[in-house]
């Protein structure tokens, strides 16, 4: 499934449009979250879990769980008030898609 396009990045049961400050610092904290996800198994023990805050000044990307299987979540700053959430079946697949933009 395609969880963005252009500047549209979307959820099971939402959809936000994005300026173009706001999708780059998205995809760069993709990014840095995908990072921290290959590195993950160097440092994290087995029965420890990941809650990651990647922020920027227009937002924030939260990790929480195992590498392997998190919840994922988007939310916004500026007024904007927005949080849209994607589940751990498809939040490695959004998180990848929003790292390779």
């Amino acid at each position: 499934m395609q969880w963005q396009r252009g500047n549209l990045v979307r959820g099971p049961s939402w959809c936000v449009g994005l300026n173009p400050e706001e999708l780059r610092d998205l995809r760069d904290q993709a990014r840095y979250l995908v990072k921290l996800l290959a590195e993950a198994p160097t440092w994290l023990m087995d029965s420890e879990t990941l809650q990651v805050e990647a922020q920027s000044p227009t937002l924030e990307l939260n990790l929480s769980g195992e590498p392997q299987q998190f919840t994922l979540r988007l939310r916004l700053y500026y007024g904007r008030e927005f949080e849209g959430e994607w589940l751990p079946a498809v939040a490695l697949e959004v998180l990848t898609q929003l790292a390779e933009g």
